[in-house]
């Protein structure tokens, strides 16, 4: 994991675009037990999840990744995360909604609504939002 000063914005990206944005500096990197959900879901016997919500600094789309049995069961309600750009940035990793968004609709997962809690307009346009998405068969 990459740690900043403020841990907030700690992330298993070594270049979240929110700390390559803002030239957060690094700490050296620390290691951290990891597991996905479907691993904790299995081992715990969770069989549901009403409503996942990642904020990972980026990492969203691994996490998701994690996640496909659960999904394919359709074992998840509503998916509510955090995003950074519309598009993938060249210079940071994750954060991006479309990868996310083409990802969930595999799963026949739409799109609900996103909210901003802030917006910087300091160089780039950048929004700092989260993105709830529903299972499409709950509607």
């Amino acid at each position: 994991m990459y740690t900043y000063e403020s841990s907030e914005i700690n992330s298993l990206n070594p270049n979240a675009r929110f700390t390559v944005r803002f030239s957060y500096k690094q700490s050296p990197p620390i290691t951290v037990r990891w597991t996905t959900i479907d691993r904790f879901c299995a081992e715990q016997k969770i069989k549901k999840i009403d409503v996942l919500k990642i904020d990972t600094e980026g990492f969203e789309l691994e996490v998701l990744k994690g996640t496909e049995a659960m999904l394919k069961r359709r074992a998840i309600s509503f998916v509510y995360f955090e995003f950074n750009d519309i598009q993938l940035d060249e210079n940071s990793a994750g954060g991006a909604l479309v990868p996310i968004d083409e990802f969930l609709r595999r799963y026949q997962y739409r799109f609900i609504a996103s909210y901003n809690d802030f917006i910087v307009t300091d160089g780039d346009l950048f929004s700092f939002a989260s993105y709830p998405i529903r299972d499409a068969s709950l509607s």
